[in-house]
């Protein structure tokens, strides 16, 4: 079996610990092992994604105060499930939550139900039972699945519950299998003319990992963020993380000139089967040579050759921002809702009280 990402040849170079079961007498759980352990545990999982690797987690949760947990779950000498989590804890009253967000990861070859549940029984027995947290996960499942009714039923059925009043998230997603002609075909006829405006234009394309490219990218990204006024991810952020990530795991950054000029670029994180577009940003003198599209044309080619079976494209709200979502929709792919978020919580009192804090927080937050 090839795995992704070329960590390891074969699953079978990876020996399962002999511990305690947690789950089964068939399934063993390690938990907090080191990052590079974690990340070679994971290499199978068609669903590991950015935000489920340690880098991401342990950068993004020191700006929140939050402490990073991991844990991993095996069974027959093979890891069939893991997830990252931040916890974030309350002083004196010492309750807290452990929140993951694009987990757990577990659809490897040949994953069923069975394993999902195995690994959400393990979640929640560490988190849930034995450290006293409210679990909340955000897995990268859909509710346009064939198999949505199952997963949700798997989630219920290990007392994780939908988080109530609340909207899943949507975002695109581009099916990358087809060949190339078939793929630019499906772009919008407006969105292939633009293309070939930008490509007609004398524009450079290079696309690496490196941190000097983050680092060149991010003016024309903090430059983008002032004009159109929105607050957008934290690029520097997003550079710190990169920087820990191991190198064969580093998102993509893709630059464009003109004449020398940055005016153009987008980041992407190539991880399991989807291509997850991060940030992207034109300047000016890039938008007027429609620099964009050619970026995005060229992530969509880095991403089918690497591998990548899908291209999520980061979000997809056609409320709050009509312009940028009627852009993504003309490029062919289709609306993909999440499954939604899922709740442990050990006890009704808490998960109230944990409820309006939450509401007072933000109400707070608004200018």
């Amino acid at each position: 079996m090839t795995l992704t990402h070329g960590l390891v040849e074969s699953s079978q170079k990876l020996r399962a610990p002999v511990l305690s079961p947690v789950c089964s007498a068939a399934t063993n759980v390690e938990v907090d092992i080191a990052p590079a352990r974690f990340y070679e545990c994971t290499a199978s999982f068609a669903d590991f994604n950015l935000y489920q690797t340690p880098a991401f987690n342990i950068v993004m949760g020191a700006a929140q105060g939050a402490q990073t947990s991991n844990i991993v779950v095996w069974r027959g000498g093979l890891p069939i499930g893991a997830c990252v989590l931040r916890i974030k804890t309350m002083p004196v009253l010492g309750w807290g939550v452990a929140y993951a967000l694009g987990g757990p990861v577990w659809q490897r070859p040949g994953a069923t139900a069975d394993d999902l549940s195995a690994v959400l029984q393990a979640i929640r027995t560490e988190y849930g039972c034995r450290r006293g947290l409210s679990v909340w996960l955000m897995p990268r499942l859909w509710a346009e699945s064939p198999a949505a009714e199952l997963h949700q039923a798997t989630f219920d059925a290990n007392e994780f519950k939908p988080r109530p009043n609340h909207a899943p998230a949507r975002t695109l997603l581009l099916d990358l299998r087809p060949p190339v002609d078939e793929i630019r075909q499906g772009l919008h006829r407006s969105w292939r003319r633009y293309l070939l405006k930008a490509e007609r234009n004398g524009l450079e394309v290079r696309t690496d990992c490196t941190d000097e490219s983050f680092a060149a990218f991010l003016p024309v990204y903090a430059e983008l963020k002032k004009v159109k006024g929105f607050h957008g991810v934290d690029g520097e952020a997003m550079r710190r993380v990169n920087a820990a990530l191991p190198e064969s795991l580093r998102m993509q950054v893709t630059l464009c000139y003109r004449n020398g000029r940055l005016v153009a670029g987008q980041i992407a994180s190539h991880l399991g089967d989807t291509a997850l577009g991060i940030i992207g940003a034109a300047n000016a003198e890039g938008r007027e040579y429609h620099a964009a599209y050619l970026v995005w044309w060229q992530r969509l080619l880095g991403a089918k050759e690497s591998g990548c079976r899908w291209y999520d494209m980061g979000g997809f709200d056609d409320q709050a921002n009509p312009s940028v979502a009627q852009a993504k929709l003309r490029m062919g792919g289709r609306v993909a809702t999440f499954l939604g978020e899922f709740r442990y919580e050990p006890s009704p009192q808490r998960a109230w009280f944990l409820h309006k804090l939450n509401n007072l927080r933000r109400r707070l937050r608004r200018p």
